[in-house]
């Protein structure tokens, strides 16, 4: 079926939203993917501020939504100060850059320019 306003899409196509919902992710997973997602963000700014285009002409934002609902506060507390340790942890970083290396330099670069990316 189509869409009344279909033609007003790139390509005839509307963007694909999605959330992606799954298994409880471990701190470490949890802090790994805040360091990808500010690093993404901040490449797709940069890309923007020199008004580079993208292949699609589309910007592409990260958000992670963690949900703390089942956990007491207390819990809710020590998992946040642990994700935060995680994410300043240099193995931590030095994993993440070492697979970034291999799948896209350009965020490792930021990531080496920056130092890091949490303040």
């Amino acid at each position: 079926s189509q869409l009344p306003d279909q033609d007003w899409w790139p390509h005839g196509v509307p963007p694909v939203v999605r959330a992606v919902e799954g298994a409880p992710l471990t701190p470490r997973a949890i802090a790994e993917a805040l360091e990808y997602r500010e690093l993404f963000n901040k490449h797709q700014e940069q890309q923007r501020e020199e008004a580079r285009e993208t292949d699609t002409g589309l910007e592409w934002r990260i958000q992670i939504t963690p949900d703390y609902s089942c956990m007491s506060d207390e819990r809710r507390e020590a998992v946040e100060t642990e994700i935060a340790s995680l994410r300043a942890d240099p193995e931590v970083r030095a994993g993440l850059r070492r697979r970034l290396q291999k799948t896209q330099p350009e965020l490792a670069r930021l990531m080496d320019d920056e130092g890091s990316t949490t303040t």
